[in-house]
């Protein structure tokens, strides 16, 4: 037996359902504008699953439904090329004013310049490592929050960092 559906609402309840391969749908031709779904008599006996299959669905699906961390954080890069022998001293000079001074002074126009931005809002531990690199991002979700931190290498030289907030993902 097949039923025809042509409610919009049910349409949709159904749409969302096939995500859990409960109800299969199509749009045959010749259909109304709005489209048409055909549920089979197995789908449309299907059993709900219960909380407990859900559960064991995601345990063995959890990549699939995994959120990558996020970080907002501000970075001042200093170049070692450029600074020599002076690289330590110009760190830890650069890291107090920007540990006591705070929010009186701009962290972009400090440092050497580069062709990245100077604070990342909610980027993705993959965007982060795109842009500085694996070890970068490895070593920056580490870093406490709401503090500047000792020099970060990255491919680039070195990075004073704050990290402002983060959703960090439970491995």
């Amino acid at each position: 037996m097949v039923r025809w559906l042509r409610e919009p609402l049910l349409h949709f309840v159904l749409l969302g359902a096939t995500l859990f391969g409960a109800y299969q749908w199509l749009n045959p031709a010749g259909g109304s504008a709005m489209g048409e779904i055909v549920v089979s008599e197995d789908a449309a006996n299907a059993v709900e699953p219960t909380d407990a299959d859900l559960a064991e669905y995601l345990a063995k699906n959890a990549d699939d439904y995994r959120v990558e961390s996020q970080l907002t954080f501000t970075q001042v890069f200093l170049d070692p090329s450029k600074r020599g022998d002076q690289f330590d001293a110009d760190a830890a000079a650069l890291l107090d004013v920007l540990r006591t001074r705070g929010n009186k002074v701009n962290p972009a126009t400090l440092g050497d310049s580069l062709m990245l931005e100077s604070r990342y809002e909610l980027a993705t531990e993959s965007d982060i490592a795109r842009l500085f690199g694996r070890d970068f991002a490895a070593v920056l979700r580490d870093q406490p929050v709401g503090e500047w931190v000792n020099p970060l290498k990255s491919g680039y030289g070195a990075h004073l960092v704050r990290i402002e907030a983060g959703l960090l993902r439970e491995d």
